[in-house]
């Protein structure tokens, strides 16, 4: 059994929370908030809570720690559950640039022992696995991955408020947010660009909240558009010469469909009720038997270091509008 202390009280650490009672590897035995843990503890069922986040690490009520706090605060934490032994599973972004990322995976091979894992959940779905397969075996022509939804926090942004993922101090912006997502998929499917640009309107605080992405590959382009300041109802799309694969949300990889001209030739699965299933099981069978899945694990690595690098080479090659 995996037992989990969880850093967060926002909606996605309910959903972590969810995806885990529901699976049989997992047991929360711990939460922490500055000043919300006690009654977060009482929401979830769990026994232990902490306010402190030292006595929280030095705790043996749990083995694995899952991040959901502010960006900018994962660097710290991971560190500390490394010093604790802990294995980790953090929220994306995992760092705020390839400097941080370097001196975690010092760290690790310090303690080989201690798995870390970005909890990326689009590409840990069944769609995407499937997808993988398809796009290894065929020529790509292009693709666009589009994931833009708008914040209600920009709502509040307008009204004088400087909520989290806005504001620089905590590594806030679109790109650090939606464009996590677009950016691991083209990475995960397609591996590193040799190129890239980036096109972004800024806000008053100084962070982005739009952005129009492109990653040069030696044979094709990918074009990514993310945004917390506006909503999309485009599909994403691979274009496969006489096929194209379009997703309907890239956050989720859900209601796939590949496409031979304009009829569907095959509907991929949508049968998972909480988009985080596949990757807390893919979490859980590494932790479990880290020797056997040490390849995979490594891989997800790797591409966890892609990405951060991916984004941090966007925000130098930034143009604002």
């Amino acid at each position: 059994m995996i037992k989990v202390g969880t850093i967060g009280t926002s909606w996605i650490t309910d959903l972590m929370i969810s995806a885990m009672k529901s699976n049989d590897d997992y047991e929360i035995t711990a939460v922490y908030s500055r000043n919300k843990s006690k009654d977060y503890a009482l929401k979830h069922t769990v026994k232990n809570y902490y306010d402190d986040l030292n006595l929280f690490f030095k705790s043996n009520v749990f083995d694995t720690v899952y991040i959901a706090s502010p960006n900018s605060l994962h660097f710290e934490q991971v560190k500390l559950a490394i010093k604790n032994n802990k294995n980790i599973i953090v929220e994306k972004p995992a760092f705020s640039n390839p400097e941080e990322f370097f001196e975690i995976e010092k760290l690790l091979k310090e303690k080989p022992n201690i798995l870390l894992f970005e909890a990326t959940r689009n590409t840990h779905t069944k769609n995407f696995k499937q997808i993988k397969k398809i796009v290894d075996k065929n020529e790509i022509t292009s693709a666009n991955f589009i994931f833009a939804n708008y914040s209600s926090r920009y709502d509040q942004l307008k009204k004088g408020m400087l909520p989290n993922v806005f504001n620089p101090k905590f590594n806030g912006g679109a790109l650090q947010d939606m464009g996590v997502y677009p950016v691991s998929t083209a990475v995960s499917l397609f591996g590193k660009p040799t190129k890239v640009k980036l096109y972004s309107k800024f806000l008053t605080t100084g962070v982005d909240g739009e952005g129009t992405a492109i990653l040069q590959y030696p044979k094709f382009k990918v074009m990514l558009f993310f945004s917390k300041i506006s909503t999309s109802y485009q599909l994403s799309e691979i274009y496969l010469l006489n096929r194209t694969v379009t997703i309907n949300n890239v956050g989720d990889f859900n209601v796939t469909d590949i496409r031979n001209k304009d009829l569907i030739t095959n509907k991929l699965d949508t049968s998972s009720e909480n988009v985080m299933d596949g990757e807390i099981s893919d979490f859980a069978r590494i932790i479990k038997n880290p020797k056997e899945n040490m390849i995979e694990y490594q891989n997800l690595m790797n591409n966890s270091r892609i990405t951060n690098q991916v984004i941090n080479d966007l925000y130098k090659s930034i143009n604002k509008k």
